[in-house]
């Protein structure tokens, strides 16, 4: 915010009364408010005439009132940020309401071109208001049937290459002209072949497992099929 200049007193005190009654409707929120009041805490001023030091430190009074109106926490540099010829000032500080700040810093506009009157201003906020909570996401091994498992794929790649061969020939010639929207559809094809191989193999090793959980203890695969099998009827002859 930019504050009127003290010789404006009246719309000073405008822009007072318009934040006051702002802050006073947000009690319990943390508001932060830099500005370059025109106002200096304390009489941090040097070098002002006495006629123009009256209506400064009127000016400096009204900073004081607003913030003992709205309960606000002055922030000063200590320093002057202010300066032109031989007179300077501590106008630019901060009102806090709910957030307290330190580490006040200044530093001066590093432009050749140009010549600043004003420097740069800088808190320390509170750290722990920037801490941030990593919360893991909660981690499932149910892998969708339409995705392909990364780790398995690795573990099977040849017999993937080998059943991928079947459908898919590296040395194929198409009789007709290559187009770029056909070159498109048939990459588009060998894709969907490559990906549903790789699904396929994933679901057999999936029936294989689930069949192995369901097998009772101490028999082999060879053993429950026999096991399932029914016995031989021999046919009967009545003489």
């Amino acid at each position: 915010m930019y504050q009127f200049t003290a010789a404006n007193p009246a719309e000073q005190k405008e822009v007072w009364d318009i934040i006051v009654v702002w802050v006073l409707q947000h009690p319990n929120d943390k508001i932060i408010l830099i500005s370059d009041f025109n106002s200096a805490p304390a009489s941090e001023r040097t070098k002002y005439s006495l006629p123009l030091s009256i209506s400064l430190r009127q000016a400096d009074a009204r900073l004081r009132d607003f913030c003992k109106d709205t309960g606000g926490d002055l922030a000063s540099l200590g320093c002057h940020s202010w300066r032109r010829g031989k007179q300077s000032a501590s106008l630019d500080n901060a009102v806090t309401w709910n957030y307290p700040l330190s580490q006040p810093q200044v530093c001066p506009f590093e432009a050749k071109h140009k010549w600043y009157d004003h420097v740069v201003l800088s808190f320390a906020l509170p750290h722990e208001d920037f801490i941030t909570k990593i919360k893991a996401p909660k981690r499932t091994f149910n892998i969708p049937t339409d995705r392909v498992d990364v780790v398995f794929f690795q573990r099977n790649l040849l017999q993937w290459h080998k059943n991928v061969e079947q459908r898919i020939s590296p040395f194929a010639i198409d009789n007709e002209e290559a187009t770029g929207e056909s070159l498109l559809n048939k990459m588009r094809e060998e894709q969907n072949i490559m990906r549903g191989k790789a699904l396929k193999l994933r679901g057999r090793a999936e029936t294989s497992r689930r069949r192995a959980r369901e097998r009772r203890p101490n028999r082999s695969k060879e053993q429950v099929h026999v096991a399932s099998t029914p016995p031989l009827q021999w046919p009967t002859h009545r003489c």
